[in-house]
């Protein structure tokens, strides 16, 4: 057995085991007393991708059942199931907690993809406290949503985010889709790379034409830009510009209707003209 093999002194009877060793008892004190405190002490969480593999392979085998293409388990934990969620993560997994009324957490891991109703997660709230923003030295934000997980990053950290972002070749179908309008000159620096190097440079793109329409694709190798400034949607009246118009700011609507880059707001006056405007 692996007590043997461990050297761990231990008795059997009908009704199970007994260990008789106190490294054995002061390890597993540190995994919590009672159902409700379980944990996976730190030290374990850190330990190296093969290892964690061992650890999750050995706990789901225990404590889990097979759900689909991944597995569930179940605890009274909360800090247990955080934890799952950290190791599965660390490992590849996509991992979501979900509770339920018998006051326990699920834990589920899969490697497929985890689908969301987004039907009902919109809410409007009339905010007035402070809104902060997270900050790491290396701009990549593990995030945690209603039990669901996943990587995001600092604005300013964005082009380093979009390389960690590289499709992978091992999926059969893998790719980064970005939908969005014009940016600000001087502001939205990964936005106009790819701009500039897909669509605003003749020299370095091959422009393709969808057959019977009139699309402005533009492709550099595997990047393939759709870049419009004609409205095509049957919504898209002259009645609706015109609203537009009169509710938008002037650089606003070029950016969003026009699809056109444009200075940011701030920029368009600096504070240092305005002072030499000042009659002294």
């Amino acid at each position: 057995t692996l007590l043997d093999r461990l050297g761990v002194l231990y008795s059997t009877s009908d009704r199970g085991f007994t260990i008789r060793d106190r490294q054995v008892c002061a390890a597993l004190l540190e995994a919590g007393e009672g159902s409700k405190n379980k944990v996976i002490p730190q030290e374990h969480k850190e330990l190296e991708p093969g290892l964690l593999l061992r650890l999750l392979s050995g706990y789901l085998a225990g404590d889990g059942w097979r759900a689909g293409s991944g597995w569930q388990v179940e605890t009274m934990s909360g800090q247990l199931a955080d934890d799952l969620l950290e190791i599965g993560s660390k490992l590849g997994f996509n991992v979501r907690i979900m509770s339920n009324l018998k006051n326990s957490y699920r834990v589920s891991l899969s490697t497929g993809n985890i689908g969301l109703d987004k039907r009902n997660w919109k809410t409007k709230e009339n905010w007035r406290g402070r809104i902060f923003g997270v900050t790491v030295p290396n701009g990549t934000i593990f995030v945690r949503r209603n039990g669901c997980c996943c990587w995001t990053g600092n604005s300013e950290n964005s082009q380093r985010l979009w390389d960690e972002m590289t499709p992978p070749p091992t999926r059969s179908v893998a790719i980064r889709w970005v939908v969005t309008y014009a940016g600000f000159k001087g502001e939205s620096t990964l936005l106009w790379d790819i701009y500039e190097s897909v669509v605003g440079s003749p020299r370095v793109h091959t422009k393709h034409r969808v057959p019977g329409t009139d699309l402005p694709i533009y492709q550099k190798g595997s990047t393939l830009v759709f870049w419009s400034h004609e409205p095509r949607q049957p919504w898209q009246t002259d009645r609706y510009y015109a609203r537009q118009k009169n509710n938008l700011r002037p650089s606003a609507y070029v950016r969003l209707h026009e699809n056109k880059w444009v200075q940011k707001e701030s920029a368009f006056v600096p504070v240092s003209d305005w002072d030499l405007c000042i009659d002294a």
